[in-house]
This record gives C-alpha cells, structure tokens and sequence, in this order.
C-alpha cells in the first residue's frame, strides 16, 4: 500500500522533537490513542520517531501512524499511515 500513498511530509514551525512530544502529549490525553516513542530503523539517521495506534477498533486492521524526523530531513518530518489491511483496500484518497 505504501507504493500507492504519495509522499507525505510536514515542517513544523517548531523543533520536530518538541512537535513530536506536543502531538504525542495531545493523542494520549485525548484517551483515544497509544503515542510511543519508536525504534530506530538501521541504516536510517533517525532523530526521533513516534508511533500512534488508535486504541479503539478501526476499520482498518493494524492501523497504525508513523512521525519520523530523520537528522537529515532538514526539520521535515515524514508521515507515514500503515496497516496490515485497509478496509477498503485501497482506502479512498
């Protein structure tokens, strides 16, 4: 599915980890969300990432978002929805 996604990216007005830790603070008090700090990825200069699971069920099985700043993206953090199956497959854009 990630091949048919576009790319998406967004450049805070702020430092990406003080975006990442203000989205994370807001998904957890809104009770709905699990927000993690996630793994580095080898070979990726990762900064910081963070891993949002919706803890309600969803259509979509797995449904997962990923924020990661690279040190190398230039403030520029990469958003990235996954699941193991979308519902419909393929979600309408």
């Amino acid at each position: 599915m990630q091949d048919r996604l576009p790319n998406i990216t967004i450049k805070p007005d702020v430092p990406s980890d003080q975006f990442l830790d203000r989205i994370r603070a807001v998904a957890l008090e809104l009770g709905e969300y699990d927000a993690q700090p996630g793994p580095p990825v080898p070979g990726v200069p990762v900064a910081n990432r963070l891993v949002i699971t919706p803890l309600l069920v969803t259509q979509h099985r797995g449904l997962t978002g990923v924020l990661t700043a690279a040190a190398t993206a230039e403030g520029r953090i990469k958003v990235a929805p996954i699941a193991v199956r979308w519902n419909p497959d393929p979600p309408h854009l």
